[in-house]
């Protein structure tokens, strides 16, 4: 998907970024019958650091914008089990995490075949697609009304009602809008490879947790027989801002003996990629400008405890997407229209994240008192129950190791 011809310069809305966020927006816009232009300085599809697992939430979103069936049809690997264990180490647990709603259920998928079906999606809807890289808003008396970018060399005016920014953890479009940094210790930063040629148990996502990969953790999600996405996510600083080498500790973790012993000899690593990602520890974040709103990791809503972000990302786009219909139908598109958005992303999102920076705090405290909180775990019913309080589309019924 590499289209650069578009049909216009001027459109009710442009989205700076085509993932999942940028996708669900689109898509909801165009069905509700607004002009629309994706600009993404990527041809898709693309690869994308991540650990590549949706929660059954993100089913219900894709059923939402209407791409269940095709999707389905992708072949998802489907996930039923999720495991914690102390890297070398027996302590551990399952985690059954079983879908409330039979319909939807967990899954791993690479970025590079999930982020393109949602774009093509937005496309059949009616999205226009660029493939070019955002230089600067327009503004005029305050407002953001279009943008610069530049595409073979060339630069380029387009125009809009509504910027949104979906271009990511660096999301250049919030640098040009809001001068305020993301603090450091509100980030994470997490590397990923393909692993061929690994056991996996069937169905089963694996977290791990060492004192090596502190405040972190290690994971293996499968996504074949013999195959898995692996990698560690770290906070950027600990409480003694000593500061990881990521590489060294990834290539460390795969070594590791309980690791080392699952994967052949003829094993093929592929696609080692870094990410940083920007955690939902602030509320205060500025999402909204005269004439732009921010969605997804360019919004700082990924899940303070994993760094996860695609089940927020989207909801966000979708989120922005009737907020701004509202304000398209008004003919006015203010500021004070777009607040809706803020009210909304608090109300819907917010709540549950300061929930989750609250444990955050608890288990990356010290590596003693996690394996403290597994072991509890392990044995007392009560937190699964505790945790299912805060997610609430999947069951937790625990079983020791």
């Amino acid at each position: 998907m590499n289209h650069t011809s578009i049909t216009s310069t001027t459109f009710d809305v442009i989205i700076i970024g085509g993932g999942p966020s940028g996708s669900s927006a689109a898509i909801r816009l165009s069905r509700q019958g607004h002009s629309v232009l994706v600009v993404d300085q990527h041809s898709f599809p693309r690869a994308k650091t991540c650990g590549d697992f949706y929660t059954p939430s993100v089913i219900s979103l894709i059923e939402e914008i209407g791409l269940i069936d095709s999707f389905e049809e992708s072949n998802p690997h489907k996930i039923n089990n999720f495991r914690v264990r102390i890297l070398d180490s027996s302590v551990g647990f399952d985690l059954d995490i079983g879908s409330i709603n039979p319909r939807f259920y967990s899954f791993v998928q690479p970025r590079y075949d999930f982020d393109s079906q949602l774009l093509h999606h937005a496309r059949v809807c009616g999205t226009q697609f660029m493939k070019a890289t955002f230089r600067a808003p327009i503004i005029k008396d305050g407002k953001v009304i279009g943008v610069r970018v530049s595409n073979e060399n060339q630069e380029i005016e387009l125009f809009s009602k509504i910027l949104i920014g979906a271009d990511g953890s660096n999301s250049t479009v919030t640098s040009k809008l809001d001068r305020t940094r993301v603090k450091s210790r509100d980030k994470a930063i997490a590397i990923r490879g393909y692993l061929d040629e690994i056991e996996v148990t069937p169905g089963t996502i694996e977290v791990f947790i060492s004192k090596d990969i502190f405040p972190g953790y290690g994971w293996i999600f499968p996504n074949g027989k013999k195959s898995a996405n692996i990698g560690i996510c770290f906070l950027l600083t600990n409480s003694n801002n000593k500061i990881h080498n990521i590489k060294q500790s990834f290539y460390s973790f795969i070594n590791s003996p309980i690791i080392k012993s699952r994967i052949a000899k003829s094993y093929k690593l592929r696609d080692l990629k870094t990410a940083t990602i920007n955690l939902g520890m602030n509320r205060k974040i500025k999402r909204v400008f005269n004439g732009a709103i921010l969605i997804g990791d360019a919004a700082c809503l990924a899940n303070p405890i994993h760094g996860g972000g695609i089940c927020n990302g989207m909801t966000s786009g979708l989120i922005a997407a009737e907020e701004i219909d509202l304000a398209l139908r008004s003919e006015t598109c203010s500021i004070s229209l777009l607040k809706g958005y803020e009210s909304r992303i608090e109300k819907e999102l917010l709540s549950e994240l300061q929930h989750s920076k609250i444990a955050h705090y608890i288990a990356y405290f010290s590596p003693r008192l996690l394996k403290v909180l597994i072991w509890l775990i392990s044995k007392n019913q009560f937190l699964p129950w505790l945790a299912n309080q805060l997610y609430k589309d999947v069951k937790t019924k625990i079983k020791p190791l």
